[in-house]
């Protein structure tokens, strides 16, 4: 039997239809690159025209950004035709926004100048320690005022005021006889062999809430 040797050889129809679609591909591409186009601009101050760097350009409601460089440039690249919204926002500076119109192939331009805003910050609590920013700090932080409490219940002290008013504090009770005080607790039990009492500041001062330093002695229990 005389073998013959096998040659891999495409029909002239797939060699056509391979070409024709690498011709759709590329023209395609071309037409898809001719519907875009860049948006260049220039980003100043208001007050002295200078330049704002670091301005943040912001496309619509695409997460598009750009930042403007040393000389308040700014330049977004190969932006679909039509019509879109451009946003500019700068720490100290008032956002400004406005629609910019992109033809086909083309490029448009847009400057920006931005008028300067006073930044308004939120309000800073220091706690009674003074050691510590509300704004720095992790934890939650609860304000009771009296005079309403006072209007809506009798109150006749502290654990009276606490209780209920504030997330995550307990107030239990020391004890069963009468004239026993109350036991706060912050979360719950934290600890098995310190103490769980929470630190009292009155007007800055620390109040000493060691149970024997208001010891009444009220039958062996502690007030």
């Amino acid at each position: 039997m005389r073998d013959f040797p096998f040659v891999n050889q495409r029909s002239p129809r797939a060699v056509c239809g391979a070409a024709l679609a690498a011709v759709l591909l590329s023209v395609g591409a071309r037409m898809g690159a001719a519907q875009q186009g860049p948006i260049t601009g220039l980003v100043t101050d208001r007050l002295n025209n200078s330049p704002v760097t670091g301005a943040r350009v912001i496309l619509g409601n695409t997460n598009r950004t750009v930042l403007t460089n040393a000389s308040g440039r700014y330049t977004l690249g190969a932006v679909p035709a039509g019509s879109h919204e451009l946003r500019v926002v700068a720490v100290g500076f008032a956002a400004v926004t406005r629609t910019v119109q992109l033809e086909a192939g083309g490029s448009a331009a847009a400057d920006f100048t931005l008028s300067r805003a006073v930044i308004s910050l939120d309000e800073v609590v220091v706690t009674a320690t003074g050691e510590q920013r509300a704004r720095e700090s992790g934890n939650s932080t609860t304000n009771i005022d009296l005079r309403q409490v006072q209007q809506t219940q009798t109150t006749s002290n502290l654990a009276d005021v606490l209780s209920g008013r504030a997330a995550g504090v307990q107030v239990l009770q020391a004890g069963g006889t009468v004239g026993t005080g109350t036991r706060i607790r912050i979360r719950g039990q934290t600890s098995l062999s310190l103490s769980n009492e929470p630190i009292y500041y009155v007007d800055g001062i620390r109040v000493d809430n060691n149970s024997q330093s208001l010891s009444v002695g009220t039958g062996g229990q502690q007030r």
